[in-house]
């Protein structure tokens, strides 16, 4: 059974780890957030992850997965109570997450 768990990555790695789990299969999100910049000479809209150093993915949990999911690019490690034993997170959390991000209301990424 497919289940959602949550990812820790190296510092800024968020969207490389997103790619790089993308590119072996895993439906992977990361929630993130629009935010207006300023620097001295102009002004951009940058995206942020919501959650910095973390995304979620979904896949059937085997060691093959488990072992692949450790092995990409800027992975620190996936959540769980024990490094073997990661802690699925519920569909109803992850549906809220993604409403969130849909209605692009104001939010502010968590620190």
């Amino acid at each position: 059974m497919n289940s959602w768990y949550a990812l820790h990555t190296r510092s800024r790695h968020e969207f490389i780890a997103k790619d790089e789990l993308t590119k072996k299969n895993f439906e992977v999100f990361l929630p993130t957030v629009d935010k207006l910049r300023k620097w001295k000479d102009r002004k951009k809209i940058v995206t942020f992850p919501m959650f910095s150093g973390y995304l979620f993915f979904r896949t059937e949990l085997t060691k093959e997965n488990l072992l692949q999911v450790l092995k990409t690019r800027g992975v620190v490690r996936v959540l769980g109570t024990t490094p073997l034993n990661p802690t699925p997170v519920s569909d109803n959390q992850i549906e809220n997450l993604k409403k969130i991000v849909e209605s692009k209301i104001q939010v502010d990424p968590y620190p």
